[in-house]
């Protein structure tokens, strides 16, 4: 997993995650993939690995979940 000490880089990672998070609770899984991976192209987190995984899952790329569960 990527450490960054950046604080600007793991505020932006946490905004991203946050937004991913918000699409996700409402049903819109596309935009939430798509702020996953831009966060986790910031700082890797395990949350957003899981969600991300949960949501690859749900839509049956069972073997893209397995990739980000951890």
């Amino acid at each position: 997993m990527r450490r960054v000490n950046d604080g600007e880089n793991i505020k932006k990672a946490l905004s991203l995650y946050n937004e991913a998070l918000e699409f996700q609770m409402r049903g819109d899984f596309e935009r939430a993939k798509e702020l996953y991976l831009q966060s986790l192209r910031i700082v890797e987190t395990p949350q957003a690995h899981n969600n991300l995984a949960n949501i690859l899952k749900k839509e049956g790329d069972f073997e893209s979940a397995r990739k980000h569960y951890i």
